[in-house]
C-alpha cells in the first residue's frame, strides 16, 4: 500500500526518536562488550559447543592448570595441576590428623591416620617438593612414627580385627584379603605377618618387584622380621633382580650387625658376605609368548610378549573418505589437532571384513575395497 511523502517522513523522524531515546536511556549504564569467541579446541569440539551450549550464555573459560570453580571450591581438583583427582574427604582427614599430631594429640591423629588406611578408594597429594604421592603410603608412614606408647593402643584396638581378617585370609587362601589386611593394619602383629607372607609369596613366584614393595615396607617401619640378616639377604636379593637402588638400603645394615659373622645360610653357617657371595648374579628370567593378555604387562611378574608377526597398528594401506582434495585436507588438519591435544578420535563407523574385502562407509556412501591392497573393487553413493 502507497503513502504520502509527508507520512513516510513522519514514521522515520518517529523510528529515529524512539532510538535516540533508547541510547540516552542506555548511556547511563556502563557499556558491557561481549568478549570475543575463544577458537581454542578443535573443528569438532567448537560445533559440539555451539549445539549443546544455550542460547545466550558463555562457556566458562578455564585456564592451564585450573579446574572449574565448582571444582575449585569442593576440592575435587588440584589448584596447580587440574589432572591430579583428589578425594576432598581424605584430604579433609589429612589435613585435620596433620592438625592434631602438631598438637601433640596422637591418639586423635592415630584414629584419623586409620580412617584414611580404612578406605576403600586411595588418593594423591602434592608432598614436599611438588612430588605427588599415595595417601595411603602417606599414612602409613606418619602412623610409623607415632611413639610407642600410641603403637601399644594401636594394636590393643585394632590387632584383634587384624588377627581374625589374617587368619581368614590364610584359610581361603584369599592373597587380595591378604593386601588388605597388610594395608590397613600394618602397625599391628598381623598386619606385619601379612605383608612378610605376600614379601616372600612373591619371591617365590619370582615377582621380585613386587616382592621388593613390602619388603621396603617392613623395612620402613621396623618390623621385628626386618631385623633377621638373613630377612634382610633375602631382601637385599629380590632388590638386586628387580630395583638395584635399593640393594644397599637392605644389605648394609646386615653387614653391620655382629650376627652376620655367622649365619645359615644353605644349611651352611657362613659370613653373610660371603654368602652374599656365593648368590647366583643377577637373574634372567625366560619370556613367556602369550595368546591372551589377562593384566598389564601380560603376566603378575611383569613379564610377556604376545604372538604375531605383524607389528600392532603398522599401516600396510590406506584409503582416503573422500575424493575431495580440499575436504580431505580439512580432516588432515583435525586429525592433527587432535594428535596435538593428545585426543584420540573415536570411529563411528565399523568395518565390515568379508574374506578378503572390506566395506566400510565413507563421506559419499559405502566403499569395499580388497584386504590386501586395499585398491577400491565397487562403491555406492547415497
Amino acid at each position: 500500500m502507497l503513502q504520502p511523502r509527508g507520512g513516510r517522513r513522519a514514521v522515520q523522524a518517529l523510528v529515529w526518536f524512539a532510538l535516540m531515546g533508547f541510547v540516552a536511556v542506555r548511556a547511563d549504564e556502563p557499556e558491557v562488550r561481549p568478549a570475543p569467541p575463544r577458537r581454542g579446541g578443535n573443528f569438532f569440539q567448537r560445533m559440539f559447543q555451539q549445539i549443546w551450549q544455550p542460547q545466550g550464555q558463555a562457556a566458562p573459560r578455564v585456564r592451564a592448570g585450573e579446574g572449574t570453580t565448582a571444582e575449585r571450591a569442593n576440592g575435587a581438583r588440584d589448584a596447580i595441576d587440574a589432572r591430579a583427582p583428589r578425594n576432598p574427604k581424605l584430604d579433609g582427614l589429612w589435613t585435620a590428623s596433620n592438625t592434631a599430631i602438631r598438637q601433640n594429640d596422637w591418639k586423635r591423629g592415630a584414629e584419623l591416620l586409620q580412617r584414611i588406611l580404612d578406605s576403600p578408594e586411595d588418593a594423591v597429594y602434592r608432598a614436599k617438593g611438588g612430588r605427588w604421592e599415595s595417601l595411603r603410603t602417606a599414612a602409613s608412614r606418619q602412623l610409623s612414627q607415632a611413639p610407642a606408647e600410641v603403637l601399644a593402643d594401636y594394636e590393643r584396638q585394632y590387632g584383634g580385627l587384624a588377627e581374625q581378617l589374617y587368619n581368614d585370609a590364610r584359610q581361603s587362601g584369599r592373597i587380595d584379603a591378604l593386601v588388605d589386611v597388610a594395608t590397613r593394619f600394618l602397625h599391628t602383629t598381623a598386619g606385619t605377618k601379612a605383608a612378610d607372607y605376600l614379601a616372600h609369596w612373591h619371591f617365590d613366584r619370582g615377582e621380585f618387584a613386587l616382592a621388593v614393595r613390602w619388603f621396603a615396607e617392613l623395612d620402613a617401619i621396623k618390623a621385628p622380621v626386618a631385623q633377621d640378616v638373613r630377612w634382610r639377604i633375602k631382601a637385599a636379593y629380590a632388590a638386586r633382580q628387580a630395583s638395584p637402588d635399593q640393594v644397599k638400603t637392605f644389605w648394609l645394615p646386615a653387614l653391620g650387625d655382629p650376627r652376620a659373622e655367622s649365619v645359615s645360610l644353605g644349611g651352611i653357617n657362613r659370613k653373610a658376605a660371603d654368602g652374599w657371595e656365593a648368590l647366583p648374579g643377577l637373574g634372567t628370567q625366560s619370556v613367556p609368548v602369550l595368546t591372551q593378555w589377562p593384566q598389564l604387562f601380560g603376566t603378575s611378574a611383569r613379564l610377556g610378549i604376545a604372538t604375531g608377526n605383524t607389528p600392532l597398528l603398522k599401516p600396510e594401506w590406506t584409503v582416503p573418505l573422500t575424493m575431495n582434495a580440499g575436504l580431505q585436507r580439512r580432516l588432515d588438519w583435525i586429525l592433527q589437532d587432535l594428535e596435538d591435544q593428545q585426543e584420540t578420535p573415536m570411529m563411528v563407523g565399523v568395518p565390515l571384513v568379508l574374506s578378503d574385502k572390506v566395506a566400510f562407509r565413507d563421506l559419499r556412501g559405502v566403499r569395499v575395497v580388497e584386504t590386501a591392497t586395499g585398491k577400491t573393487l565397487w562403491t555406492t553413493y547415497e
